[in-house]
């Protein structure tokens, strides 16, 4: 476990992994954290060199970014906090206060060998089990599912004459995305899908995710991972529509791109991003567009349904489909930092049996909770000295 130290104020941020009691707790809702100890259990005072970064035994692997632990961990010396004898002292008073960040992860390149393709034909009943997804995805399978989509206009709640009448189609092309490739949730923004044959990967398609325009802000589009309309949520709440140059341009203006602005910070209102219409407008001038298809957000999932882009990929007797596709994601932290303060002559006795009255050297730090159950451990990637004059602040953050 590593340890952040901040200049300003000596403070040390440690990461603990919570024991399997502090898990039940935390998920009963009454894993309440009060009290702090430290432990020198890996310190042999007899020498004066402290045990450097990367020297301290953990107290469990990390795969699958593992924080939690066993319960049967004990502090083998717990350092002392007063003449009184305690072992324990309260945490501050801020300690239980929850946050909530979301990170956005590194943008992602991904090929063929962590996309896989499959071809659903939607009325193959009996030889193609991938037909029950394209139930789970919300796309159209009965015969009124396809009236609303062929035959029923917008304003009468259909999407006949709308920049979605391709999501209705015959054939669906799946692109599922393997899960270890993307965090949370992929911010739809970022996506670009790239579909080519060897034999013509001169010309491919090449795919981008937007949001409809509306009264919405170009600065809050800006800040938007999936689309929110009414429109969008006939397939699920995470979701976003796709399209691509080689189908239709926006606002079939030959000078612009569903390119523009991708992978841009603030691609709409500074970098010109395109929102797609849904209707046309000619009064305006507003062309309808046309997707190609709807990308599944959390699921990791994109359905291409455009007849061009499905003809191109299931012709017979052509080389394999190349597909690439890039992607960032998001992936939300919820934590807990348990701050820790150390006063002026506290926790300089120790139990070690090797102490000899020296500074003591902290390589734990275990948190209980209000009936003094140990709750998380914490272990330094190396020691650090307590003094007799000096003043820490541990900030031990719990990940939940």
């Amino acid at each position: 476990m590593g340890f952040i130290k901040n200049n300003n104020n000596d403070e040390i941020s440690i990461i603990a992994k919570l024991t399997t009691y502090g898990r039940q707790r935390l998920l009963a809702g009454d894993g309440i954290i009060k009290y702090f100890s430290v432990g020198d259990s890996d310190a042999n005072y007899y020498t004066s060199l402290p045990l450097e970064n990367g020297d301290i035994p953990a107290i469990s692997g990390d795969i699958n970014n593992n924080l939690s632990m066993l319960n049967n961990y004990k502090i083998k010396n717990k350092v002392i906090v007063n003449d009184i004898g305690n072992t324990k002292k309260m945490v501050e008073g801020t300690s239980n206060n929850i946050n909530i960040n979301k990170n956005i992860l590194p943008t992602t390149v991904i090929n063929n060998t962590k996309v896989e393709d499959i071809l659903i034909n939607r009325d193959d009943f009996n030889t193609d089990k991938n037909v029950n997804l394209l139930y789970s995805l919300g796309l159209p399978i009965t015969e009124a599912d396809k009236t609303i989509f062929n035959t029923v206009n917008y304003d009468k709640g259909g999407y006949a004459n709308t920049a979605l009448n391709k999501i209705n189609s015959d054939s669906t092309l799946l692109l599922a995305i393997d899960n270890d490739e993307y965090g949370e949730i992929i911010d739809g923004k970022s996506l670009e899908i790239i579909i080519s044959r060897d034999s013509d990967s001169v010309n491919p398609f090449k795919i981008y995710g937007t949001f409809q325009k509306n009264l919405t802000p170009l600065n809050a589009h800006d800040k938007m991972v999936s689309e929110d309309t009414n429109n969008s949520r006939v397939f699920g709440d995470n979701v976003i529509f796709l399209f691509s140059d080689q189908i239709k341009k926006p606002n079939e203006d030959a000078t612009k791109s569903w390119s523009n602005g991708h992978d841009k910070i603030k691609p709409y209102s500074i970098n010109k991003r395109n929102l797609f219409n849904l209707v046309g407008n000619d009064i305006n001038n507003i062309k309808m567009d046309e997707c190609v298809g709807i990308a599944y957000l959390d699921k990791g999932i994109i359905a291409i349904t455009h007849p061009t882009i499905i003809d191109d990929y299931s012709i017979t007797g052509i080389p394999t489909t190349n597909v690439e596709v890039t992607l960032s994601s998001i992936s939300t932290n919820v934590s807990q930092d348990i701050i820790c303060i150390i006063n002026r002559d506290e926790f300089n006795q120790s139990s070690n049996k090797t102490f000899n009255g020296d500074d003591v050297r902290i390589s734990e730090i275990g948190i209980y909770d209000y009936k003094e159950n140990l709750v998380a451990i914490a272990k330094t990637s190396e020691q650090f000295i307590i003094n007799k004059n000096g003043l820490k602040i541990i900030t031990v953050k719990l990940i939940v």
